[in-house]
This record gives structure tokens, C-alpha cells and sequence, in this order.
């Protein structure tokens, strides 16, 4: 079915690809199509803006690259998770963070049956408190402001990374929470990364953006790259639905803080 764009979206189709925009609408209402669309206008220019699609989870990429199959002009390159476009610059640019090479991600099975045994094995606690330390540490790179487990020590948690460390580099893994965080670390200590000639970065699903993945977006700004961000602004009524509202009230304000929206 043809692509038939209301007012409001039509006004988001002539955006100015130079400038920051954040793009603010409920679940359901068209926001994906509306963003291929502009994709698609964009491309069919006699000099097309250097685009790249972001989104915050597999099932999204996934159903957000089904519709840029359908658009020609559009499917210039597949959209991609913050994760793999954090794997696609790193790959570029060896040395460039601090990881084993050559790059491994430890997958859930690795995680499972090796990382989190060996660990409680190697500091003598149980799995439980393994645990407790992986979700403490993944929860710091994400917010970038260390929020300590009560329920753990300083000397535990100094141990802990210590152990993790020699681990991670003896058997040569990365984690999938880390990629995010290596990417900011990148691009705050590098200013000759390849890989990140971009004009546009759109941004879908925005709301799942925590404070690592904001900063990564702003570095990028730095570099030149505009950021359309497009994301959920949900009025229903529910209370999870106010929260998630409330939630999405502040991603606006903190993206436009960092990335000064015009």
C-alpha cells in the first residue's frame, strides 16, 4: 500500500537532514514508516545525505529492515542495533578500546555454562552473588554513574573485577553489555575512527536509550552527525503507561541537553 503521509508527517518528511529533531508520537501511529520514508526521500536526492538507522532492539531492526526492504531508495544499509554498529567501529579501528582480540562475544550458552561457574569457581562464592556483581557492573556501564550494590563489599567488588578481567582476557570474550560502553570509550579517546562518515543518524525506539547509548549519540553529534531521534510519547492512561510517559518526557530533555535539538 502506497505511503500516504498525514500533515504531520509530511512536515517530518521535509526535515532538514543538518539539524538534531526529535520525532514524538504513540505506539502504533506510523512513526517506522514515517522514518523509511524520509529515508527514502532523502536517498532519491541528486546528493543523497549519508544515512544510518539505529534501533535498540533485534526484534525492532529485524521489523524495521522488512520495511526498508520495501523502499528501493531506502535499503542502502540494513538498520542495526547500538550493538552492532558498536561491533562494525571497533572492528574498523583495532586498539581503539580496551578488549580481547580478536573480537568475541560471549553468547548466553558461554555465559551460562562457563563465564559465571568459573568466576564463582575462581573467588569462591555462589553463583547467586556471581550474579549480583555481572548486574552491578553492566548496570554502571550504562548509566555512567557507578550505583554500588549495598549487599556488596567494596573489597568483594574490587576482587571481582580483578578476577573478571584476567578471565575475560585468558579466554578472550567480550560481553554484550560492554559494546555500547567500548564504543563511548572509542570515541572519546580517538578522533580518527573509521567507519563513522554519517550525515544523518536516525535513531528509532529512542526511549529504550540509557545514559551510555545518550552519550555515544552526543559524541557523534560532535563529529558532525546530525541525530533524528523518534520514540514513543504514550497517553494512555494506565500507570505503567504514565511512568513510561513520564520516562519518555526526560529522554526528550536529556537528548535535546546533550545534542542542543534545535
Amino acid at each position: 500500500m502506497p505511503f500516504e503521509p498525514t500533515d504531520e508527517q509530511e512536515e517530518i518528511l521535509g526535515h532538514d537532514p543538518a539539524r538534531h529533531g526529535v520525532i514524538l508520537a504513540g505506539p502504533g501511529t506510523g512513526k517506522s514508516a514515517t522514518v523509511v520514508a524520509l529515508i527514502e526521500r532523502l536517498s532519491a536526492r541528486d546528493r543523497p545525505p549519508r544515512i544510518k538507522l539505529l534501533t535498540f532492539t533485534r526484534a525492532a531492526t529485524s521489523e524495521l529492515a522488512r520495511k526498508v526492504s520495501e523502499h528501493p531508495q531506502a535499503a542502502a544499509e540494513r538498520p542495526s542495533t547500538i550493538h552492532s554498529f558498536a561491533i562494525s567501529v571497533l572492528l574498523r579501528n583495532p586498539g581503539s578500546a580496551s578488549f580481547p582480540l580478536p573480537l568475541r562475544m560471549a553468547d548466553d550458552w558461554e555465559t551460562e555454562n562457563i563465564v559465571r561457574p568459573t568466576l564463582a569457581a575462581r573467588m569462591g562464592v555462589g553463583l547467586k552473588m556471581i550474579d549480583r556483581l555481572l548486574r552491578e557492573m553492566e548496570a554502571n556501564w550504562q548509566s555512567l554513574r557507578p550505583q554500588d550494590d549495598p549487599r556488596l563489599t567494596a573489597e568483594v567488588r574490587a576482587r571481582f573485577l580483578g578476577v573478571w578481567r584476567e578471565h575475560r582476557d585468558v579466554y578472550g570474550y567480550t560481553l554484550l553489555a560492554e559494546l555500547p560502553n567500548l564504543l563511548r570509550q572509542a570515541l572519546q579517546d580517538h578522533n580518527d575512527l573509521q567507519g563513522l562518515r554519517y550525515d544523518l543518524l536516525i535513531v528509532d525506539e529512542y526511549q529504550d536509550l540509557n545514559a551510555c547509548d545518550i552519550e555515544v549519540l552526543h559524541r557523534l553529534s560532535e563529529r558532525g552527525c546530525a541525530i533524528l531521534a523518534a520514540g514513543d510519547d504514550d497517553q494512555r492512561s494506565t500507570p505503567s503507561a504514565r511512568q513510561r510517559q513520564k520516562a519518555s518526557g526526560v529522554l526528550v530533555r536529556t537528548i535535546r541537553r546533550a545534542l542542543t535539538i534545535r
